[in-house]
């Protein structure tokens, strides 16, 4: 980076001129070289530290999925019904049904 009279500060420095030819005039950039002072070193300073991570607004992503158990009869093994197991009470089932209806299941 260089300064030049002015105290502005650039990579490099342009100034128009202006350029007849032809009875014409036109303008045109001349890069200057003259009068311009070198920064020098310049010490940086150490990196802040990373911001914490953040959820992108663009991408929906599913933060927490809640496990669904499937739909089913009672469940296998003690019932909630004093102690009752499923199997007692499908036997006490087919014992009200009639015998061609029991024969059907």
């Amino acid at each position: 980076m260089f300064c030049d009279e002015d105290g502005d500060l650039a990579h490099e420095f342009y100034e128009e001129t202006i350029v007849t030819k032809n009875g014409q005039k036109r303008a045109k950039l001349r890069r200057v070289h003259k009068n311009l002072i070198p920064q020098g070193t310049v010490k940086l300073d150490p990196p802040p530290p990373p911001p914490p991570p953040r959820i992108h607004v663009d991408f929906p992503v599913i933060l927490y999925e809640r496990q669904v158990a499937p739909k089913r009869g009672p469940e296998v093994g003690k019932d909630s019904r004093k102690g009752k197991t499923e199997r007692e009470d499908r036997e006490r089932y087919m014992r009200r049904l009639d015998g061609d209806q029991a024969l059907r299941l």
